[in-house]
C-alpha cells in the first residue's frame, strides 16, 4: 500500500503526461499508462471489502476445512465482493476513457489520423464559435459512452445482488 500511496501522490494527468512523454504516444502506451495509474486506486478501493470478508466465519470455516488460499480467495471472498468489484471496475473504466480523451485533447495521446473523440474535440475547438456541433457531437458521444457503461454496470450489480 505504501507504493500505491506514492503513485497516488502525483496528480493523474501530470503522471500520465510524464509517462506518455517518456514512452511516446501509442495505443499500447495509453493502455499501459492508464492501467498503471488506476491499479493502485482499484487495489486501495477493494482492500476494505476484502478485509471485511476475510474476517467472516465462512472464511475461517474454509481455512479449518483445509481449503487452499487460492480457493478461499477466488471462490469464497471474490464471489462476495463482486458488487463492489463491478462498481470499481466500471468507474475506473469510465475514468480511463476520460483520461484517454484528455491526453488526446492535449496532444499527448493518440495522434492523427487515429479516430479519437479527444482529437475530434481538439480539432473542432477552433470552430466552436461558427460551428459548435463539431465539438458537441464527439463530446456527446464520449459522455453517452460513459453513462451507458455506468448504466450497464448498475444493472449487473443489481443482478448480482438479486441472486
Amino acid at each position: 500500500m505504501r507504493l500505491s500511496n506514492a503513485v497516488l501522490a502525483i496528480p493523474i494527468i501530470v503522471f500520465a503526461a510524464m509517462a506518455v512523454g517518456m514512452l511516446g504516444s501509442s495505443v499500447l502506451t495509453a493502455v499501459i499508462v492508464i492501467g498503471f495509474i488506476f491499479t493502485p486506486i482499484v487495489s486501495r478501493g477493494l482492500r476494505t471489502p476484502v478485509m471485511v470478508e476475510s474476517l467472516k466465519s465462512y472464511v475461517t470455516l474454509a481455512k479449518l476445512r483445509g481449503d487452499s488460499d487460492f480457493y478461499i480467495m477466488f471462490v469464497e471472498i471474490l464471489t462476495n465482493i463482486l458488487g463492489p468489484l463491478v462498481v470499481e471496475a466500471t468507474v475506473r473504466f469510465s475514468y480511463g476513457i476520460f483520461l484517454s480523451a484528455t491526453l488526446s485533447f492535449l496532444g499527448l495521446g493518440l495522434q492523427p489520423p487515429s479516430p479519437d473523440w479527444g482529437l475530434a474535440i481538439a480539432d473542432g475547438r477552433t470552430y466552436i464559435q461558427t460551428a459548435p456541433w463539431i465539438v458537441l457531437f464527439p463530446a456527446l458521444a464520449l459522455a453517452s459512452l460513459v453513462v451507458s457503461v455506468n448504466l450497464v454496470a448498475e444493472n449487473i450489480r443489481a443482478a448480482i445482488h438479486s441472486v
